[in-house]
């Protein structure tokens, strides 16, 4: 399934608003509700849309510590130790990312915390399950923005 310009342009829509009703949406790209539900479908059916999620305020819910943990391997780095080494992390509270890099045998991982303390016990908790490793953390001093739209209309 190729994407058209209606196709973008409701991908632009919804990363504003995830919520809108299909009605309007409807309106705003020039379809019936109908048609604008078909495309959606296929675009989740395709994977193009891989979930409809809502973005909260973490630091009022008490998660305002954000911090980036760069592991980086000292030896026996293989793709097993990778993938065991992302199965851990992946299932650490507070996690909100993981990427690894080209080049350097990284993996780079996003936490948020309530405070440094259970910074420090995520931090912990990696370093003795992986001993065979360094660590590297910078610490937020002040989030200024996030930005998670990509525009890909051509309006």
């Amino acid at each position: 399934m190729a994407l058209d310009k209606i196709d973008y342009k409701i991908l632009d829509i919804i990363q504003d608003d995830g919520r809108i009703p299909l009605k309007e949406l409807g309106k705003r790209v020039g379809l019936t509700r109908q048609a604008v539900t078909r495309r959606l479908k296929k675009m989740v059916e395709k994977g193009y849309i891989i979930k409809f999620t809502a973005d909260l305020n973490h630091e009022l819910l008490g998660r305002g510590t954000i911090a980036y943990l760069d592991i980086i391997f000292k030896k026996s780095f293989t793709p097993e130790v990778e993938r065991q080494a992302l199965d851990y992390i992946s299932k650490i509270n507070g996690v909100r990312s993981a990427n690894t890099t080209v080049g350097e045998k990284y993996i780079t991982v996003k936490i948020r915390a309530k405070d440094m303390q259970e910074l420090n016990h995520i931090i912990r908790s990696i370093q003795n399950k992986m001993p065979d490793i360094s660590t590297r953390t910078v610490i937020v001093n002040e989030l200024f923005f996030t930005n998670n739209k990509i525009t890909y209309s051509e309006d």
